[in-house]
This record gives C-alpha cells, structure tokens and sequence, in this order.
C-alpha cells in the first residue's frame, strides 16, 4: 500500500492521509460501497478523485484521473493569470501534480492518454455492442428511445429485460410523450413495469441513449437523429461515461412517471374490414362518396356499413367527430381493413 510519506513535498490539498490512499485504492478496484463518515472520504471529494454513484446511496466510483489532472492544471494556470507574483510558486505546484498522479494506486481504468471513445458507423456494430454490454449487465441498465420502436424489437426486448430484472438489473427507460398512444410500447411498459422496471416519458427533445453499469455508454450522433439511424458513438471512457450518466439523470428528473396501460385481448370487435377502410379513409379527410368509389360500392353502403358501429358505441348516427375520435385511439386500427378496389 502507498505510504502517506510520499506525499512530502505536495503542494497543499493535495496530500492524502493514508485512509484516503487506502479508501481510494478500494474504490478504484471497483469496492465502491463506502460507510457515512467513512476517513478520508471528505480528502478524495474535495480534489475530484471520487464521484457519489448515480443510484447508489453511499457508493462511490473513482473519477477520470485525465479529467481531474486538467481541472487541477487550468486550475494552476488561472492562478498564475491573476498574479505575477505567484509564477514561481505555481509552476513548482503544476510540476508537483505530475508527482501526485505518480503516486497513486495503479488501476485498470483511466490514467493519461487512455481512449474509450469509438464512433460506431455501422448500425450491426453497434446493436452487437450493445447485446454483449446488455448480456453482462450486472447494476442497472438506462435507456432513452426518442422514436417508435417496431413491435418485434420491443418483444424481443421485453423477454430480456424481464430476465434482467429478475437478477436484480435495475432498468430505467424514458420514451418521448407520443409513445403514450401508441400500442407496441403500452403493452412493452405494461410487461416490465411489474418486474421492476422503471419507465418516464418527456416532451424535451433527447438523444438516443443506452448506459450499461459503469462501464459503457451508447449515444446516437446528432446526425443519427435527423436520419433515424442507429450510428453511435461508443463509450468506455470513465470522464465521458459519467458525463453521459449525468446527461440523462437531468432527462430522468424532467420525465414523468409512466406505468402503460394494460391492452386486453379483442374477444369481439365492433367494425369489419369494410368499416375498418371506412373509418381510415374517414380519417384520412375523404367524404363518403370519396370512400364509397374506392371501395367500388354505393354511399348507402357506407353509410349503412357505420350505423352497426355508431350503435355499438351509443355515438348518435351521423357524428362523425365522436366517432373519429374514438377511432382514433381504438386497438381495431390495428387490424386489417378490406382492400381497395382496383
């Protein structure tokens, strides 16, 4: 273990005892759980070196040690801006950094010069990326999906993350407010949230995102948004993941609390693919004669072919504003609706 006597010589407030060295050692090797009042915890927060986990009451991770040198040296350099009279002195305490990162307990994250930032081109790289970080999954597991995600995505993924959480995986989700109507993410909040899941939606435009414990990010480029692409850049880096951390922690705290709604299973339907077509072309602004020549039938038809639906719904026959809005959000527009003549 590192001696507290090789910090003789550091500039002040830079010197650890030993408790900080040894507490410090124990959370960079990923023992991150720390007691209140714990020495030496106050020395390691006061100069960077240790962040309070983003979930996690009283865990604590070890910083970017690249991060925190460059903030102590733009530190130094203001200093040496605002006087003159203080260059000699800060020049020694910029040179005396150098010595405090030597000295400290070897890890295997961060350090000077590491990498841990790779921009992900092809969209089949990042998906398998992304599967392997998912499959190792330990802590927990945030998500922000900005678009709709196809029913066949979202049933493969809710297999996996019932799984998930039944080893203990935390997962938070946040979809924006349109998800709130659509059918495929109702019935995907509705399976996991009973498990544990955690899910919000926003109105605040976001990135694409996917954070994986403390050890990797997914986060769509700006162009990947316009585009509706899966382009990523991929993040190991231990500054840039917990940039991303808070990123989504501030969406986290805007998002409103969203549990699904349970979508029943259609025993008996009130329309048939005719009057499906019918209520579609209603809702895309034609009139019923409009409707009635792309159907190939009479406007009688029409209209006769609504009367079983008006009273199914106890809608007065002829209002078409009630019965549009309740198409509107109806699961039978899911369903198939009669072709239109050719």
């Amino acid at each position: 273990m590192t001696n507290a006597a090789e910090n003789d010589g550091m500039p002040d407030g830079l010197a650890l005892t030993d408790d900080a060295l040894a507490l410090y050692e124990r959370i960079a090797r990923g023992d991150g759980h720390v007691e209140p009042g714990q020495p030496g915890l106050d020395e390691l927060l006061g100069i960077g070196l240790v962040l309070p986990h983003l979930f996690e009451t009283d865990r604590y991770l070890s910083s970017d040690r690249q991060y925190v040198w460059q903030v102590l040296v733009e530190r130094e350099r203001a200093g040496i801006e605002r006087s003159g009279e203080l260059l000699r002195l800060s020049v020694e305490r910029l040179r005396a950094l150098s010595r405090f990162f030597a000295m400290l307990p070897g890890t295997a994250t961060g350090g000077e010069g590491s990498g841990g930032i790779e921009f992900m081109k092809n969209p089949g790289d990042a998906n398998a990326a992304a599967a392997a970080a998912l499959a190792g999954a330990r802590s927990f597991v945030c998500t922000a999906h900005p678009m709709d995600r196809p029913r066949t995505i979202l049933n493969i993924s809710e297999v996996s993350d019932i799984e998930r959480l039944g080893r203990g995986v935390r997962l938070r989700t946040v979809y924006p407010d349109s998800a709130l109507s659509r059918t495929p993410e109702n019935e995907w909040v509705s399976a996991v949230t009973p498990h544990g899941a955690e899910v919000r939606t926003t109105a605040a435009p976001f990135p694409r995102m996917l954070i994986v414990d403390d050890v990797f990010a997914l986060m769509s480029d700006n162009d990947a948004v316009r585009e509706h692409s899966w382009t990523a850049w991929k993040v190991t880096h231990p500054g840039m993941l917990g940039f991303i951390r808070d990123t989504f922690k501030l969406l986290w705290h805007v998002a409103d609390p969203w549990a699904g709604r349970a979508r029943p299973r259609m025993t008996k339907t009130v329309t048939t693919p005719r009057t499906r077509a019918i209520l579609n072309g209603m809702n895309d602004g034609l009139t019923h004669e409009a409707i009635a020549k792309s159907l190939g039938v009479t406007t009688r038809t029409v209209t006769n072919n609504l009367s079983p639906v008006y009273k199914a719904l106890g809608i007065e026959a002829g209002d078409r504003f009630r019965l549009g809005a309740w198409w509107a959000t109806s699961d039978e527009r899911e369903l198939e609706e009669e072709p239109v003549q050719e």
